[in-house]
């Protein structure tokens, strides 16, 4: 893509953010437009969203985007009128079309932000395609050879400015009705105001179909002559109108610092000049709206009876836009927050301690109400900061219904996804790192999972195959499921993979519960596929979903019933930054353990631990509980001052990913919210350690892997 007209980025980030989230809708739309080939709602969605990026591309000088664009919305109005109907050949072209504007706009985002090579697409191609399928599938002709000749109509010299391509195409559309054209000539003192020309779009949907947007240049200065202060460019929107022209003045006379004329093409009046808007009132520069207001995937019909004097909405926009990077430099602000509040009521305690009953014992109570009063503060900034930082995770759920789509025609199935419990919130870091466990998972499932319609016609089931995706909160965690009614995991077959391959061994199997035996999918390698497709079977998706969730603090498990299906389960924690932990000792050694894995804590007796060969367990009410020693399970030094024949064992009960088992420690501290620190590189392999925090004396505590325990308490069993 060549160098962008426009030199201010920020124009180009707005437009962005508005065409991914138009993409989204577009795609969503698509996906139902397929199920239900006549609803004009559906069409109409779609057709706004495809001339609201027309229409900005255009404006900010991106023709390759606009001229795809607008080949685009001239089938989608063929759709809406029912001039063409949406066969699957349509809707595969249409989807190709919305991938390369994809790209195209990606593109943009590439080339201002300086991230790599834009892919730029050759459209020429496509554009011939869908030429030809707008003219009843004949062979491809140029767009010249359907617009009609440069004198059809004709345009008054206020619109002298407008560029050849533009004259085309508005030419084009008054041959097929009426076009109103809208002149947008901006004073100079909107350069001291928040407008943004785009914001003009909304206003148009009210009023009509917008058609082409184009920006000529009023005067070209020369570089002498230049002045910062003069606007050298004016706005021209050609519009469908389906309002009248005194409704059409009234909306868009509340624009400050916007002078609108209007004139009419392709009807019996053509050519004949309409008197330009009144001069707009001092409004609050509230009364445009900074940005387009975002569509929404099925909209409702407007209402006939809207009123005819409706009055541009004075309220604003109660939201703005900030950067990831202001996002996470307030958050580690935040942590550090709580560091320091923490090492000052640590030592506000101690200085109770040593001055109680003294004269500076008032004092003290003073500054433990101010410590109290400090702990409630932060806590409400933590919520705050956290909850800026929550979006929903339906920002990552929108895009598997179109990729479950394309893996279904792909592999010759039938499937259908469900989506429960896309407002879930997570936080926005975890959000950008969970979408590859998901694809991984989501392929896994329509690929080793669903079976072909007529294999599962000969089970009995419906020959199309359901995928549920959910998202829900569980105290401090998110909790995310991917299940399939499919063939599910057979533990017999992963078993006799498993000793093939050498990564078990024969006895060593027998003794490993079903449960067990299908966690062995997440090894490295590992795959029972019979062949490698496109879709997978090359052994390397479930390991990495695996070490992936762990890098995120999380885990994954699954449950699977043979002829019955899968379920995938992602546990993860609301926020990376912060967590509410349980300080024990061990081995001489303070640790901290997340949380949502500790069920219970208690202290047993040396007689109620019994031996089973080289395991250990107690009865813990009627069940028997695995429990061994966490200074023997990470290795540490023993600590001379806890001996091991300790009458009293204080045990913790953790629980991930189904399993549960108990670790023997030396002494509870207490509970707190910790600061989670990464691990430097060469501490990063340690053996179920997850991270680091800073204690409120400046030590250091390391923060256990749940997961990873139980791992090693496994591997440690014979």
């Amino acid at each position: 893509m060549a160098d962008l007209p426009l030199d201010d980025p920020s124009f180009y980030e707005d437009f962005l953010v508005e065409a991914g989230e138009h993409f989204e809708l577009i795609e969503q739309n698509f996906l139902v437009l397929e199920e239900n080939p006549g609803d004009l709602d559906i069409l109409n969605a779609i057709f706004r969203s495809v001339h609201t990026i027309k229409g900005a591309s255009g404006f900010l000088g991106l023709q390759k985007v606009q001229g795809l664009a607008h080949i685009g919305e001239n089938i989608l109005d063929d759709l809406r009128k029912g001039r063409m109907t949406a066969t699957p050949e349509v809707m595969e072209l249409l989807f190709e079309t919305a991938d390369t504007l994809k790209v195209l706009v990606n593109d943009v985002g590439l080339n201002i932000r300086k991230q790599g090579p834009p892919k730029d697409p050759d459209t020429t191609s496509l554009i011939q395609r869908l030429e030809a399928l707008k003219s009843g599938g004949t062979a491809p002709a140029p767009v010249s050879s359907e617009a009609p000749s440069a004198g059809r109509c004709r345009i008054p010299a206020t619109f002298e400015h407008l560029d050849a391509e533009s004259r085309s195409i508005i030419d084009a559309a008054s041959a097929e009705g009426p076009v109103l054209l809208i002149k947008a000539e901006f004073d100079p003192a909107i350069l001291q105001s928040a407008f943004k020309p785009t914001s003009l779009l909304p206003t148009v949907d009210l009023v009509g179909s917008l058609l082409h947007v184009s920006s000529p240049i009023r005067e070209e200065p020369t570089l002498d002559s230049f002045d910062p202060g003069r606007v050298y460019m004016d706005m021209v929107l050609a519009v469908r109108p389906n309002e009248d022209l005194a409704t059409i003045k009234r909306l868009f006379a509340g624009f400050q610092n916007v002078r609108f004329e209007f004139h009419l093409l392709g009807s019996e009046g053509e050519g004949a000049s309409l008197p330009a808007a009144p001069a707009p009132a001092v409004v609050p520069a509230a009364a445009a709206p900074a940005v387009p207001e975002p569509p929404k995937p099925a909209p409702e019909k407007a209402s006939a009876d809207r009123p005819a004097d409706r009055a541009p909405d004075k309220s604003g926009s109660d939201t703005i836009r900030v950067s990831q990077a202001k996002l996470d430099g307030f958050m580690n602000t935040v942590a550090e927050l709580i560091i320091s509040k923490t090492m000052i009521s640590h030592l506000v305690e101690r200085l109770g301690a040593e001055t109680q009953g003294t004269a500076l014992d008032g004092l003290t109570k003073e500054l433990h109400q101010a410590s109290a009063y400090l702990d409630q503060v932060s806590k409400e900034i933590q919520a705050a900061v956290l909850g800026i930082r929550m979006v929903p995770i339906k920002t990552i759920f929108g895009k598997f219904p179109r990729m479950l789509r394309d893996l279904a025609k792909a592999s010759g199935k039938r499937i259908e996804l469900k989506v429960f419990g896309e407002e879930t919130e997570i936080d926005k870091s975890l959000i950008e790192e969970l979408s590859d466990p998901l694809i991984h998972l989501i392929r896994n499932s329509a690929d080793h999972g669903v079976e072909l319609p007529e294999q599962r016609a000969a089970q009995g089931k419906p020959e199309t195959g359901t995928v549920v995706l959910k998202a829900r909160h569980e105290g401090d965690s998110v909790i995310v499921e991917i299940e399939d009614d499919g063939k599910g995991i057979d533990p017999a077959i992963i078993k006799a993979k498993a000793i093939e391959k050498g990564i078990l061994a024969a006895d060593r199997a027998e003794s490993l519960s079903d449960d067990e035996i299908i966690d062995l999918i997440f090894l490295p390698g590992f795959s029972t596929a019979q062949k490698v497709t496109d879709i997978s079977g090359r052994g390397v998706g479930m390991d990495v979903v695996r070490s992936h969730v762990r890098k995120l603090n999380g885990n994954v498990s699954v449950r699977s019933t043979v002829g019955k299906g899968s379920v995938f389960t992602i546990r993860l924690p609301l926020t990376l930054a912060i967590i509410d932990a349980l300080l024990m000792r061990a081995g001489g050694q303070v640790f901290a353990l997340p949380g949502a894995a500790v069920e219970e804590t208690l202290l047993v007796t040396q007689a109620q631990v019994a031996s089973l060969t080289r395991r250990k367990a107690i009865n813990l009410r009627g069940e028997v509980l695995g429990v061994t020693r966490l200074r023997d399970l990470l290795q540490f030094r023993d600590d001379d001052s806890v001996p091991a024949d300790a009458e009293d064992l204080p045990v913790v009960v953790v629980s991930s990913a189904g399993r549960r088992m108990g670790l023997i420690v030396d002494a509870f501290i207490r509970r707190q919210e910790m600061v989670i620190k990464p691990l430097a590189p060469y501490l990063a392999s340690l053996p179920g350690i997850s991270g680091a925090s800073i204690m409120e004396d400046g030590g250091v505590v390391l923060i256990l892997d749940p997961s990873e325990l139980l791992t090693l308490a496994t591997e440690e069993a014979p």
